[in-house]
């Protein structure tokens, strides 16, 4: 019987699927807080999620009053200190 498994494979960790699977579960709740303000912007609210998760940009584009704004207030004190002359995000 030969072993499959990369030689400098980690073994799972039970711990590990716990907090995986409680970090899922925080993201999903925090997906459907936004969507109960932004109805009907699911794209958006998924790109935000994504970029966060990914520590990347994101470029919002919709037309006045579709809610970029308010998508992105909860995140902008977080974001200002890592960019103080950042002039893509105004409130």
């Amino acid at each position: 019987m030969t072993d499959s498994s990369p030689p400098d494979a980690t073994p799972v960790d039970a711990g590990d699927t716990g907090v995986k699977a409680r970090a899922l579960t925080r993201l999903r709740a925090l997906r459907q807080a936004l969507l109960k303000v932004l109805p009907q912007q699911d794209a958006a609210v998924d790109g935000l999620l994504a970029s966060l998760l990914a520590g990347g940009h994101l470029l919002l584009e919709g037309p006045t009053g579709s809610g970029k704004t308010l998508l992105t207030a909860p995140w902008r004190p977080a974001w200002m200190p890592v960019s103080p002359g950042c002039t893509a995000i105004r409130p």
